[in-house]
């Protein structure tokens, strides 16, 4: 009801506008697509503590919930299968309160239990602590709904710098895997059965490109700035007062 009676509509991904034009008759509503937004002065390049390139380490970051849709297994599949291969990855969990449910997903895909750091911060802590990672993980079950969300780590992880791999599924990040090189995707299928030595071998490629970071960082501002956000949210705002007070 209230979408078919709506003046107009926001939604975080193209996606999302074709997902309800194609459920619900609504052709001629107008839509605005504003993602979910980071504010990227909080990041600065100069906070950048040591990375892979300094001490062979890879550390990788997990940020937000870790109960189902989110899947801490198939993260730390997908760190251990990276481990199996051979390199020295570290994982780190910034979670508020799935502490004992992250512990038990690793115990249930055999992952190196002083290979793992499961902690909470502060909000206002998030931006600098996600400086010191190399990668940054969204492994969120798909679904139909699911597809035409912007997860919020998403912009995080770009504003500080890091490379994203997620699980295939989410529109907004298929798009980006797509049209640069800053997020690999990889699907459930693909851990079930192994991802290949050229799989990984790409991933960590990605994560080792000397101006990776520089090019997160121009994506985060030129696609997932909070002041673009807000200013999209105040020419609507003005839009709507026009139309009352016409």
């Amino acid at each position: 009801r209230l979408v078919e009676d709506a003046s107009g509509l926001v939604v975080l991904d193209k996606s999302g506008e074709l997902l309800l034009k194609e459920i619900y008759n609504i052709p001629s509503v107008p839509v605005k697509i504003i993602r979910t937004s980071t504010d990227t002065s909080l990041y600065f390049s100069k906070d950048k503590k040591a990375s892979t390139k300094d001490n062979g380490i890879f550390k990788f970051v997990f940020l937000g919930g870790a109960l189902i849709p989110y899947r801490p297994d198939l993260a730390l599949k997908f760190v251990n299968e990276l481990i199996k291969y051979g390199l020295n990855c570290h994982i780190d969990f910034i979670n508020e309160r799935d502490h004992e449910q992250i512990y038990l997903a690793a115990k249930k895909v055999n992952f190196p239990i002083d290979k793992i750091n499961v902690y909470k911060l502060e909000k206002s802590s998030v931006p600098s602590a996600l400086l010191q990672f190399d990668c940054g993980l969204i492994f969120n079950n798909p679904s139909r709904w699911r597809r035409v969300s912007s997860p919020t780590k998403f912009g995080e992880y770009l504003a500080a710098g890091l490379h994203t791999v997620a699980l295939n599924g989410i529109s907004v990040l298929e798009e980006f895997s797509e049209s640069t090189s800053c997020v690999d995707l990889i699907s459930e299928q693909d851990l079930c059965v192994g991802l290949t030595a050229e799989h990984l071998d790409r991933i960590v490629g990605n994560i080792r490109t000397p101006n990776r970071g520089d090019k997160c960082k121009d994506l985060a501002r030129k696609e997932f700035s909070l002041e673009t956000a807000g200013n999209i949210y105040a020419e609507l705002y003005s839009e709507i007062e026009a139309q009352i007070l016409k």
